[in-house]
């Protein structure tokens, strides 16, 4: 269950490198990049369309699309402890993408490592945080946030909320275009209160 308390908070105002005359392939490529990358900045910094539920060791989330796992990667954060992450994600063919990036550290994570992941998230994609707060998930204290960025001329929304378990840091991330009409936001609320920390 996800009980929200948002305050606002301002950010700087940056842009993402623009690209020339891309595809709606590349364009969705690009999106999905561009919320990977993000995941793992951010992870450096700290120690048919019907709904699918994806359960594996690390988490279970109700998603309108099937979330497909990436290759597992290593990497060593700024502090040089070495953590394999995990993507999973799905896109919509409207370009909404829903990812999960989980972290898997050598140490036990605390509350006091999420606030320098989501700070980690906004300054990764030079994005503005429009919105800011504590959360609970699964009984897990957790922050979430909305933040905008531009990418091509286009505006992009991000929700972002981060979370723990022991040594694994969560990162649930839904972003879309928001010239995008068609956006299910009974199924975005779905996918960020159905999530389960295994």
């Amino acid at each position: 269950r996800l009980i929200a308390t948002q305050s606002r908070m301002g950010a700087r105002k940056s842009l993402l490198p623009t690209y020339k005359r891309a595809t709606p392939v590349e364009k969705n490529v690009k999106l999905f990049s561009a919320v990977r990358t993000i995941l793992f900045a951010a992870a450096l910094v700290v120690l048919s369309i019907t709904a699918s539920a994806t359960t594996n060791q690390f988490f279970s989330v109700i998603a309108p699309v099937e979330l497909t796992a990436s290759a597992p990667t290593a990497g060593t954060t700024t502090r040089g402890l070495a953590y394999t992450g995990y993507v999973y994600s799905g896109t919509l063919p409207n370009t909404d993408n829903y990812t999960v990036g989980v972290g898997v550290y050598p140490v036990q994570l605390a509350a006091t490592d999420l606030q320098p992941a989501a700070e980690a998230f906004v300054s990764s994609i030079s994005g503005k945080v429009l919105k800011t707060g504590t959360v609970t998930v699964d009984g897990q204290p957790a922050v979430m946030q909305t933040v905008e960025l531009t990418s091509e001329g286009r505006t992009i929304r991000v929700a972002w909320l981060g979370t723990y378990k022991g040594s694994r840091l969560y990162q649930f991330v839904f972003a879309t275009y928001v010239d995008v009409q068609s956006t299910d936001m009974v199924a975005v609320g779905t996918f960020f209160t159905s999530i389960t920390l295994n």
